[in-house]
């Protein structure tokens, strides 16, 4: 019954098998599909039943679990690692979250700023764990999975206040604190939110905006192309947050990200930027990163911190700057040293995240 179909996930299940299909002497990884995941569909299916738009994905070490934002089903969809099977959602009835919008959905006007669900996050102290998830209209949403059905957590949702509301995406959790760093990417000017995981609540003075200006007391840089993925350290206990583009003119596709993009890095507790690295760093009062030229990475996006003092940086391939994947040293000292860079295929949807571009649909 048409009700009742399954579409297969994007994410495929690969196995990585070490040197095979390599010429002598070089060990070339070779990936091979093993399966496809089932999504069934949601009440709240906005698009004839199909898997279409999804947004940010989190992997919970501890429970095996995937959680990833689903925007076709208006849900947060759960994959098991251990299983390879999808084994619930939160959402896709009774429209907890705004899915693909403007709605009835037309592909060609489709508004990524307002859609949703975006962000997700799982944070693990204490007890407590909690599911943590942006949706469109600047509405940060917290359950809590120790729980049956995974409710709402009191004082949910939080509104970040954006004007007019746009998504609450990339965010981050410090569990030494228990606060989240939560982005509003698509804001004007982009602006982050420290929350307070234990009180529910905005930490006072925590609105971190990007506009270059220090008029919240913050040090934050000018984003001209929005702020990206955030990710906090154990090691420097500081949160990191990638700017695509800094102090530039904040074009679209295909012009995007003409100045130099760069990493903020933010002190949790004194909520104060204490540097921004830009690619090259010529930009006054930033600390330059020798390590990443401008041609080496354009418009940084993605980050991971690895179980080395380094942090891998996504960069984009557009038509002024090449693609490279750099990491970065995040010992203390000086300018970083390069530790690590691979090739990496340009995105042709370099700098989407604040627009509503044709070249932006998907994000």
């Amino acid at each position: 019954m048409p009700g009742k179909r399954t579409w297969s996930l994007f994410l495929v299940l690969l196995f990585l098998l070490l040197g095979l299909g390599a010429a002598p002497g070089q060990a070339a990884p070779v990936y091979v599909l093993i399966t496809t995941i089932p999504v069934p569909r949601s009440d709240d299916n906005s698009v004839g039943g199909a898997f279409t738009t999804y947004d940010i994905a989190f992997f919970d070490g501890s429970t095996q679990l995937m959680y990833l934002a689903d925007r076709s089903n208006a849900s947060v969809d759960i994959f098991s690692a251990k299983t390879n099977t999808f084994v619930g959602r939160i959402g896709g009835t009774g429209n907890l979250f705004v899915g693909i919008q403007p709605q009835p959905v037309n592909p060609l006007a489709v508004n990524n700023d307002i859609s949703g669900p975006d962000g997700v996050v799982v944070a693990n102290f204490g007890g407590a764990k909690q599911l943590w998830v942006g949706d469109g209209p600047s509405l940060l949403k917290g359950f809590d999975l120790t729980q049956p059905g995974s409710p709402q957590l009191g004082g949910t949702p939080i509104n970040t206040g954006a004007l007019p509301p746009t998504r609450v995406d990339e965010m981050a959790f410090d569990p030494r604190d228990h606060l989240l760093l939560v982005a509003n990417n698509a804001a004007d000017p982009p602006f982050a939110t420290l929350v307070d995981t234990q009180s529910k609540s905005i930490v006072p003075k925590g609105k971190i905006t990007f506009d270059g200006t220090n008029a919240d007391g913050h040090n934050a840089p000018k984003a001209t192309n929005g702020i990206e993925q955030c990710q906090w350290s154990p090691r420097t206990q500081k949160f990191y947050i990638t700017v695509p583009e800094v102090n530039g003119p904040g074009q679209g596709p295909p012009n995007a990200n003409q100045a130099p993009g760069g990493v903020t890095v933010l002190d949790p507790v004194t909520m104060t930027v204490i540097t921004t690295y830009t690619f090259p760093g010529t930009d006054p009062n930033q600390t330059p990163s020798t390590a990443l030229a401008l041609n080496n990475c354009s418009g940084p996006q993605g980050m991971a911190v690895g179980p080395a003092p380094q942090i891998l940086i996504g960069c984009n391939g557009g038509k002024f700057q090449a693609a490279d994947r750099p990491t970065e040293n995040t010992r203390p000292g000086p300018a970083a040293a390069p530790v690590d860079r691979a090739p990496a295929g340009p995105r042709s949807q370099a700098g989407c995240k604040r627009r509503s571009s044709p070249h932006c649909r998907g994000r």
